[in-house]
């Protein structure tokens, strides 16, 4: 099974609507750091910590439980039950996001009880106000990707709210031009935008179907996704724990620094999320159908693919690193060294990564707790002890080792799964398949 022109022109749409979110986001924080400053960069980044976490926890898990249920109802073609599910759901979430809200409030109260810090209270409580549309959307787009809308579900879940929140920040910012405010408020506005339209997309797939629930069906739920949710908390606190850390550590203009190193380099890991988001939803099909050649073929052609595309990106990173951190404005041509340390670990992790997000397809969420609870204790000892020895460098050298190890694992779950179902290493990794 090799990439076709079909699948080549799957990739390309992906790149396309994933790819302009990813720009857009990235333009975003551009465009605050240059036109606000490091410090509102910083504060950005901290309002997006408490917001994705806040959002993850009070989703109990039923967005990756969505995408294996959406698979699984695809296999057999079963969409008016699938539907059913979905809204149980989705009460639930609608349910638990609430209460989320309301708990990181009191918690940013709390928090931020200084009179001096009342400006960045105002930023953060408005931020909050996207807790409940991010949660929803994102599973609402997991079950458009589990029922194989791939496209429609990476074009809501990652695209519309990144283009939506650049347009109206820079628009806002640029017509009123004053408090940082603005950054907040077009932040929820493109989620909720974004929200209201995967709903309205969704409800047009099905003709007929029933509107209810029962507290038994959303109990059901709760307790069929607490391995997906424990292991979903843990993947939203080790990506942001390093914002929270040096909340603690240091100020909003040293994390400003930090963000934007790392949303640089990062741009290397999610060009692996774009191009797996298909790959992902194909291959949980696969394991939901048991045809394991075909998941094995899959995942080696894409696996192939990584290998290709990381040439070109590392010599554009380590031949331009100045060049590319100047983006941020000229203060930030210093940092082309911590950059490139950054960037060294990303590459590395480049050709990893795509095992980690197939293993959440796979049953194999108690292992991967497992990994999530070492690797992000390992990612807070590293971070903490390195910013308190190096500086900045010592926290990015903590961030792109505890990844490096999360991925070393993962693949080594991953491949130990298959090896159960007969799937070589060679066949994996290595050696095309048979044409089948």
């Amino acid at each position: 099974m090799k990439i076709s022109i079909k699948d080549g022109v799957s990739i390309a749409q992906l790149l396309i609507l994933r790819g302009s979110g990813v720009l857009s986001l990235f333009l975003v924080n551009v465009f605050v750091a240059r036109h606000y400053g490091a410090a509102t960069l910083g504060l950005f980044q901290v309002g997006l910590a408490w917001v994705i976490i806040a959002s993850t926890v009070a989703r109990c898990g039923q967005d990756q439980l969505i995408l294996r249920l959406a698979a699984e109802a695809k296999a057999s073609q079963a969409l008016a039950s699938l539907h059913e599910t979905l809204y149980s759901s989705l009460c639930l979430v609608a349910s638990s996001l609430s209460v989320g809200t309301a708990a990181v409030v009191v918690c940013l109260y709390f928090v931020f009880a200084d009179a001096q810090t009342q400006d960045a209270l105002r930023f953060l409580l408005i931020m909050t106000l996207a807790i409940l549309p991010m949660g929803l959307l994102m599973v609402t787009t997991e079950a458009m990707r589990g029922w194989q809308n791939i496209n429609q579900s990476i074009m809501l879940q990652g695209a519309l709210p990144a283009v939506l929140a650049m347009v109206f920040i820079i628009a806002v910012a640029t017509l009123f031009n004053g408090s940082n405010v603005f950054v907040a408020l077009g932040y929820v506005l493109a989620f909720w935008t974004s929200c209201l339209a995967a709903l309205f997309l969704w409800s047009r797939t099905v003709e007929k179907f029933r509107i209810k629930t029962t507290f038994k069906k959303m109990s059901e739920l709760f307790w069929a996704a607490k391995d997906f949710w424990l292991y979903a908390i843990l993947t939203a606190v080790i990506a942001w724990i390093d914002v929270i850390l040096l909340d603690v550590l240091s100020d909003e203009k040293t994390i400003g620094e930090y963000s934007a190193i790392v949303r640089t380099g990062a741009i290397l890991g999610t060009l692996v999320q774009i191009i797996s988001a298909g790959a992902v939803a194909q291959l949980a099909l696969y394991f939901a159908q048991s045809d394991y050649a075909a998941f094995a073929a899959r995942f080696r052609n894409y696996f192939h693919l990584f290998g290709v595309l990381v040439v070109p990106i590392a010599i554009l990173a380590f031949l331009f690193p100045r060049e590319i951190m100047s983006l941020w404005g000229e203060s930030y041509k210093e940092a082309d060294g911590l950059f490139l340390i950054y960037a060294g670990f990303q590459l590395l992790n480049f050709a990893l990564c795509l095992t980690g997000f197939s293993v959440a397809v796979m049953k194999l969420e108690r292992q991967l707790i497992v990994v999530q609870i070492i690797c992000c204790l390992l990612k807070v000892v590293l971070i903490a002890a390195g910013y308190q020895w190096f500086g900045l460098s010592g926290a990015l050298w903590g961030s792109g080792i505890s990844l490096l190890a999360f991925n070393v694992c993962t693949g080594y779950i991953f491949w130990k799964c298959l090896q159960k179902h007969g799937v070589s290493f060679s066949t994996l990794f290595l050696w095309p398949s048979s044409p089948r």
